[in-house]
């Protein structure tokens, strides 16, 4: 799937999140619950695999998978947790049958301590049932770093300490530096 193909489903993704809150007014507090439904709807009403290939994707010609969190949490459930991991795994190992090492660049941009506690199953059993990050992962950067990082840090400190060493953050310049990876023009 390339840039074009990925952003027009992404496109379709939001339509499916609007028809949903067409129907549910959005919550100002007790948000949690909501987003899980949200979710849930959107797998139901959109390509599942379409959308994993949306969240995780290997840049061209690099040893790079970037993983995008604002596609990641329109419809990330428990129904879709397991085929966003096995796919994730295949690119790992795509990218190690022609490298020795991988980065893994991720958009955490919205990104909050309640998500970290939404997700915190999905993030630290791929972490931890995969020995291939720490060993060979050689960097993880990390855009639209959040200011509450320290916070997240604590909470999965268990899975994350053996490469938290190869971690960048990046605030200020991430859409540029995202816009450089993909050799976009930032306008």
């Amino acid at each position: 799937m390339d840039i074009g193909e990925r952003e027009e489903y992404i496109s379709k993704i939001k339509e499916a999140q609007e028809q949903y809150y067409e129907k549910h007014q959005k919550n100002l507090i007790f948000k949690n619950t909501q987003k899980l439904d949200c979710a849930h709807f959107v797998s139901q009403n959109a390509d599942v695999q379409k959308m994993i290939q949306c969240t995780a994707f290997i840049v061209p010609n690099t040893n790079i998978l970037y993983y995008n969190y604002l596609v990641f949490k329109t419809f990330a459930n428990d129904n879709t947790y397991l085929p966003l991991h096995e796919y994730v795994t295949s690119l790992i190992a795509q990218i190690l049958q022609t490298y020795d090492t991988f980065e893994f660049h991720i958009n955490m941009k919205t990104f909050s301590v309640t998500a970290c506690q939404r997700y915190y199953s999905l993030i630290t059993s791929s972490i931890d049932d995969n020995l291939i990050f720490t060993e060979r992962m050689s960097k993880i950067v990390v855009y639209h770093t959040p200011f509450i990082i320290d916070q997240i840090t604590k909470i999965l400190y268990g899975s994350v300490r053996t490469f938290i060493h190869k971690v960048e953050y990046v605030r200020e310049q991430s859409d540029q530096r995202i816009a450089t990876l993909f050799n976009l023009d930032q306008k």
